[in-house]
């Protein structure tokens, strides 16, 4: 009841006047975007999303810097307080999307948004003096962007597929991803093999490895994690294909061990070094998963393969028969598909 009697004594906003022409971001960041502070402006540029926020980044020749501080093109999108008109231009942006099939990250997706510019008063107070030095005080997530886009429409959205991906020759093992340097194949599709594991930090990718990889002194686990949230629609039917299989056999990733090949992109930072964080303690993980231990992530998920179910069996039981018979022939029953 306070909101909606708050919301009620808000003083009516103006009608906001129409812009008389399209900037690009570069345009909005290329002197002193605090100039344009609570105007209302219709910028054009790529729409990029990641769990943290929405930002509408330019392809610039240059950065803007500020005392010594360079800013990434990029404008904070705030999309937390749209009205219906505003709320009816996202659907209609995200209903263009679904039916292109286009996902952000992927695709190139450029879009013109009509709304009002927020900054600091100043450059001056995007910065300020840290005991380690000078640090960003912008806007949106961590403050990394020098202005911020307050929403009013969502028009021309112009969308460049990205080519099909290049389809793995061979299937690599997880042990074999994180032999060397995974940051070799950061952003290729391979095809992994490895045990599927699920726990409260989500899905994994196990390999049974000789070694660890080691940077700097720190050693990770031999584990992949996999991006099932950004599972690719192809993906979806084979997820299901083999949540059925494990059914059908009454198994569960908690009891036997289920070994899958996951094919999907591959996802590091640009060195392993940038996979560590130093600390006044140490230094610390900063991979990927929910507890940042895993040196790699396997995202876009295209499809789950060879789903190979092992039983454990119960302590002091004889093998069957047929197992016995198999093991003849060097085959493990254990691993035989039903």
């Amino acid at each position: 009841m306070f909101l909606v009697l708050l919301i009620a004594l808000q003083p009516i906003a103006a009608p906001l006047a129409a812009p008389s022409r399209t900037l690009s971001v570069c345009e909005v960041l290329a002197d002193d975007p605090t100039k344009l502070n609570g105007k209302t402006i219709a910028v054009r540029g790529l729409l990029e999303g990641t769990e943290e926020g929405l930002w509408l980044s330019g392809e610039c020749k240059s950065h803007l810097v500020t005392r010594g501080l360079s800013w990434g093109n990029s404008l904070w999108v705030e999309a937390g307080s749209m009205d219906e008109s505003a709320e009816r231009s996202w659907r209609r942006c995200s209903d263009k999307l679904t039916r292109l099939h286009a996902r952000l990250g992927r695709d190139r997706i450029l879009v013109t948004i009509v709304g009002r510019l927020e900054t600091r008063e100043s450059m001056d107070d995007e910065v300020v003096q840290m005991p380690y030095g000078l640090a960003r005080a912008g806007l949106g997530h961590l403050g990394d962007s020098p202005a911020a886009i307050n929403v009013v429409s969502v028009r021309d959205v112009t969308v460049e597929l990205a080519a099909p991906p290049v389809m793995p020759s061979r299937t690599l093992s997880v042990c074999e991803v994180l032999a060397d340097d995974p940051t070799k194949l950061n952003g290729q599709v391979v095809a992994v093999r490895g045990l599927l594991q699920k726990t409260q930090e989500g899905l994994s990718l196990r390999g049974e490895c000789k070694s660890h990889l080691v940077t700097r002194g720190v050693t990770w686990e031999n584990v992949l994690a996999v991006s099932a949230e950004a599972a690719d629609e192809n993906a979806d039917p084979s997820w299901r294909r083999m949540s059925d299989k494990l059914t059908g056999l009454h198994a569960s990733l908690s009891r036997e061990r289920v070994w899958v090949t996951i094919v999907g992109r591959l996802k590091t930072l640009e060195s392993m070094d940038d996979e560590l964080i130093q600390e006044p303690d140490g230094l610390r993980k900063a991979g990927f998963g929910r507890m940042s231990d895993s040196a790699a992530e396997i995202e876009d998920v295209m499809s789950v393969q060879d789903v190979t179910v092992e039983r454990p069996r119960p302590p002091g039981s004889a093998a069957s028969p047929t197992a016995v018979l198999l093991d003849c022939f060097g085959v493990d029953a254990n691993t035989v598909q039903p």
